[in-house]
């Protein structure tokens, strides 16, 4: 009978670190059974952006699984254990870590692990009232289960005026090193003053004899700005303060994401640094490079094909005049976005949402019409709610444990209120950003 077909626990829809962390959790649950699906043939990590020498932003600690489960076999540390290098890794003293070695570490651990499934794409998710249960249904099979986890990431962030002109000569950064080979003699234009930005940049400037020949670095920023790394702005990546934001009300939480922009989306001083003395490097020592120019403060306006170059008008913030800037190709380091993905198109009408994003709780389970006992979760899109950490590896442990806790019904694992130097609990959220204001006088 029907009614007889065997049902998960879970079924992870996208397998990205947080899918994987979530999978590495469960792994050593026997009561709890799951699945993941993913499109990708094997697992792949930002695959258009892996640059030679380029490196993580967080310590290696903040892994699949350590901050809640530091024994776990899934770890960093057993990745260098099992590959017979550890001792040479502590030893060669690195600052940051590589992020060739770090997608190779995610590689491994996706290879460990059960119930991953690659080259399945899923194409619905579906609520069936009568059973109680989800079925999703992927490009080969159909699992039902009890609950879902959305891991399917964000998608490229693009501006207005540049999605019908979107090919192989306006490109979105997840795309660099696809064209990067065909860049030779180019005029280059990069848009975005953050990481990324300054990364692909400076891989222009290196790239002597085959690179472009010139290269235009354009921010909407004051300046090319370094990220905050310092250690009471590092407490916003703490569990304490992702609760305290999440109790916050919606407009004091906008304007703290905007005020902490630099605390994840800044530029690492290494890289900074490198950009710094590579151009002096070329422009007063005269060695191999291209020629660049460099214009924070100008914000993308019109963009135009004239069949041969792009015209890109950059508008300066401060006077207001429009410099127009020819190029033959344009790399949008614009960011990511989430968007609701089509596979929950049967069920999007019983999801609340706010401006298109999802509302979710606690636990990270979106607030739905259905029973309380089945969940959608929801993985790295809920930075409107959640803070700035949603999208970085900081938490990626703490927030998959989260959901399994809520999935097995008991906390499984701690995920309480860590020791902070800032007390978050003494901190009463205000009602409204207008009465935070009016404290603060």
């Amino acid at each position: 009978m029907d009614s007889d077909r065997a049902v998960v626990d879970y079924v992870g829809v996208g397998i990205g670190p947080a899918n994987l962390s979530l999978a590495a959790l469960a792994e050593g649950v026997p009561q709890l059974t799951g699945l993941s699906f993913d499109k990708k043939k094997e697992f792949r990590w930002h695959p258009g952006l892996m640059l030679e020498g380029a490196t993580i932003q967080v310590s290696p600690v903040k892994d699949l699984v350590t901050l809640v489960d530091p024994t776990n076999p899934s770890s960093f540390l057993a990745y260098l254990a099992h590959h017979k290098r550890l001792y040479r890794f502590l030893t060669a003293g690195f600052d940051c870590v590589l992020r060739a070695e770090y997608d190779d570490y995610f590689r491994w651990a996706s290879k460990r692990l059960p119930g991953l499934h690659f080259g399945n794409a899923v194409d619905s998710v579906e609520f069936l009232d009568g059973p109680g249960v989800f079925e999703v249904t992927t490009s080969s099979t159909s699992v039902r289960t009890r609950n879902v986890v959305l891991g399917v990431g964000l998608a490229p962030a693009t501006p207005e005026q540049c999605r019908p002109h979107l090919g192989p000569t306006m490109i979105h950064a997840s795309d660099y090193l696809n064209v990067r080979s065909g860049l030779a003699g180019k005029n280059v234009l990069v848009v975005g003053g953050g990481q990324t930005g300054a990364e692909i940049f400076l891989d222009l400037l290196n790239l002597d004899g085959s690179g472009a020949g010139s290269v235009t670095w354009a921010s909407r920023r004051s300046n090319f700005l370094p990220l905050d790394d310092s250690p009471f702005i590092n407490e916003l990546f703490f569990p304490n303060y992702i609760q305290h934001f999440f109790a916050l009300p919606e407009d004091m939480k906008s304007t703290l994401l905007n005020q902490q922009t630099l605390a994840s989306d800044g530029i690492d001083m290494d890289t900074l640094n490198k950009v710094y003395k590579r151009l002096y490097e070329i422009q007063c020592l005269h060695r191999p490079g291209p020629t660049s120019s460099l214009m924070p403060g100008h914000e993308l306006g019109a963009v135009v094909n004239n069949g041969q170059y792009w015209q890109v008008d950059l508008r300066n913030s401060i006077s207001g005049a429009v410099d127009a800037v020819t190029a033959d190709v344009v790399i949008l380091c614009t960011g990511y976005r989430f968007a609701i993905p089509s596979f929950l198109d049967p069920v999007r009408d019983r999801l609340a949402t706010t401006n298109d994003l999802l509302d979710i709780d606690e636990n990270y389970a979106v607030h739905w019409d259905g029973p309380r006992e089945n969940r959608i979760y929801l993985q790295n899109g809920a930075r409107h709610t959640r803070g700035i950490a949603d999208p970085n590896l900081s938490l990626l442990s703490w927030r998959s444990a989260k959901i399994l806790n809520d999935i097995l019904g008991y906390p499984l694992y701690d995920t309480e209120s860590c020791d902070s130097a800032i007390d978050w609990e003494m901190q009463k959220p205000a009602t409204s950003l207008s009465e935070y204001r009016g404290s603060a006088a």
